[in-house]
C-alpha cells in the first residue's frame, strides 16, 4: 500500500471510527420518556378496617397509610443516590483532535485523544463518609415521624373512647331526666306539687339534652380526626374498642426519662447531622489538592507521513483559592450542629417535664375522683333518693344531687382521657403532630 492510501486510509478509518463512537454514545443516551411513558409509583392501598379498631390496630393502620413516613422514606432513597454518585470517579472525555490543519496544503495533524481526571487525596472516601451520614440522618428523621404518627394515633384513639363514654353517660341521664319530667307533670296535674318542680325538671332535662348533641358531634369530630392519622376517608367510631377503665401504668421520673432519652430518634438525628458536617470538614480542607488530569492522544501527519503520540499531565495549581472559606463554613456547621445536640437534649428534658407533670396532675386527679368524689357522689345521691321517697326532699333536690352524680362521671371520664393521653405521649417519645405543616 502507498502513502497516500495508507494516509487516507487512517484519516477516513479514524474519522469512520470517531463517528461511530459519537453514534453510539448518542444513541445509548436515555431519551426523556413522554407523558404515556411515566411510570409513577402507584399509590399506596389503604388498610381495609377490620371489625374492630383496637389500639394496636390503629397504629398499624396508621404506619402504614401516613404520607409523612412516606415522604420520609423518600428521602432516604434520596441520600442513598446522591451519596452513590458523589462517590464515583469522574466520566473520561474522548473525542477528535486536529492541528495544523492545511499545513503545505495537507489535512494536517489528525486523530483522537483520550483524557481522564483522577481524584486525589482520598476525596471519593471523603465523600462516601459525608454521604453515608447524610443517609444516616435521613433513616432518624424517618424514625422521628414514625413516633410522631404513632402518638397521633394513640392520642386519637383514646380521645375517640373518651367521647363514646360521654355520651353513654349523658344518655342514661337522659332516661333518668325524662322519667323526672313525666312524674313530676303527673304530680303537678295531681296538684300534690307545684309548676316550678315541673319547669325545673324540663330545664334539667334540655340542658342536657344540649350536652349530647355536642357530644355527639364531637365524637364525630374526633372520628374524622382519627381518619386523618389513618389516612382514609371515614372510621366507623362503634368499631374502635378499648378500655379506659384499665389502670394507668406509674413511672418513675428519672428511670422513664433515662428509657426515653436513650437513643431517641430526635438526638441521633441531631448527631447524625453532627458527624456529617464533621467528616464534611475533612472534605473540604482535602479540596485544595488538586487532582491529576491526564490526556493521551494518537494522530497521523499528514504532512511527514508520521503517526504521533501526544501525552499531557497537569495539576491545578491552588494559588488563589485554597477553599478556605468552605472550610470555614463547614467548620461552623459542625460546631452550630454540635450546640444543637445539646440544645435538643435539654429541650426534650423540658418536653418531658411538661409531659411527666401533666400525667401526674392526671393521675392525681383520677385517683381522687374514683377513691374520693365518687364515691361522695354515689352515697349523696342515694341519701337523697331515700329523703326524696320519704318526701323529706324536694324534686328539685333530688335532680340536683343527680346532676352532681352525673358530673362526677364526666370529670372522672376526662381525667381518664387525660391520663391515658399523657401515658401515650410518653410511650411515643415525647413525639406527636406528624401531619404539623412545620414538617
Amino acid at each position: 500500500m502507498n502513502i497516500f492510501c495508507f494516509r487516507k486510509t487512517v484519516t477516513l478509518g479514524g474519522l469512520f471510527c470517531f463517528s461511530l463512537v459519537i453514534a453510539n454514545i448518542v444513541l445509548s443516551q436515555e431519551l426523556p420518556p413522554s407523558e404515556s411513558e411515566l411510570e409513577l409509583p402507584a399509590p399506596t392501598e389503604l388498610a381495609i378496617e377490620p371489625a374492630e379498631l383496637t389500639l394496636d390496630r390503629v397504629i398499624e393502620i396508621a404506619l402504614s397509610n401516613h404520607p409523612a413516613l412516606q415522604e420520609k422514606s423518600a428521602l432516604v432513597e434520596r441520600a442513598r443516590g446522591m451519596r452513590w454518585d458523589a462517590t464515583r470517579p469522574l466520566n473520561p472525555t474522548f473525542g477528535y483532535q486536529g492541528s495544523e490543519l492545511g499545513d503545505d496544503g495537507t489535512l494536517g495533524l489528525q486523530g483522537f485523544f483520550y483524557s481522564q481526571e483522577y481524584v486525589t487525596a482520598n476525596k471519593l472516601g471523603l465523600s462516601n463518609q459525608v454521604g453515608g451520614w447524610e443517609v444516616e440522618t435521613a433513616n432518624w428523621n424517618w424514625q422521628v415521624q414514625k413516633l410522631k404518627v404513632a402518638g397521633d394515633a394513640r392520642q386519637r384513639f383514646y380521645a375517640v373512647l373518651a367521647a363514646k363514654r360521654r355520651i353513654e353517660i349523658l344518655k342514661v341521664m337522659d332516661d333518668v331526666l325524662l322519667d323526672g319530667v313525666n312524674l313530676t307533670q303527673k304530680l303537678v296535674d295531681t296538684g300534690e306539687i307545684g309548676k316550678g318542680q315541673m319547669l325545673q325538671a324540663q330545664l334539667q332535662r334540655k340542658q342536657n339534652l344540649l350536652e349530647l348533641r355536642n357530644a355527639e358531634q364531637r365524637l364525630v369530630s374526633t372520628g374524622q380526626a382519627l381518619g386523618v392519622v389513618l389516612g382514609i376517608d371515614f372510621v366507623d367510631v362503634d368499631a374502635v374498642v378499648g378500655a379506659l377503665d384499665s389502670v394507668v401504668p406509674g413511672y418513675d421520673f428519672e428511670e422513664k426519662f433515662q428509657s426515653i432519652a436513650q437513643s431517641h430518634p430526635i438526638i441521633e438525628t441531631a448527631r447524625a447531622e453532627m458527624l456529617r458536617h464533621q467528616w464534611a470538614v475533612q472534605r473540604e480542607r482535602a479540596e485544595p489538592t488538586p487532582n491529576v488530569q491526564s490526556q493521551v492522544g494518537l494522530q497521523f501527519n499528514n504532512a511527514t507521513d508520521e503517526v504521533v503520540v501526544n501525552l499531557q499531565f497537569g495539576l491545578e495549581l491552588p494559588i488563589h483559592n485554597q477553599n478556605s472559606g468552605r472550610i470555614a463554613a463547614a467548620t461552623a456547621d459542625y460546631i452550630r450542629t454540635s450546640h444543637k445536640v445539646k440544645r435538643l437534649e435539654l429541650a426534650l428534658r423540658q418536653r418531658y417535664v411538661t409531659a411527666f407533670r401533666d400525667y401526674t396532675i392526671a393521675q392525681q386527679t383520677l385517683s381522687q375522683l374514683e377513691n374520693e368524689l365518687l364515691p361522695l357522689s354515689q352515697e349523696s345521691l342515694q341519701s337523697t333518693q331515700t329523703l326524696y321517697k320519704a318526701g323529706l326532699v324536694s324534686y328539685v333536690g333530688l335532680l340536683q344531687a343527680q346532676k352532681a352524680y352525673v358530673d362526677i362521671l364526666l370529670s372522672l371520664n376526662d381525667a381518664k382521657r387525660e391520663a391515658w393521653q399523657a401515658v401515650a405521649l410518653i410511650n411515643s417519645g415525647l413525639m406527636n403532630g406528624g401531619l404539623s405543616l412545620q414538617n
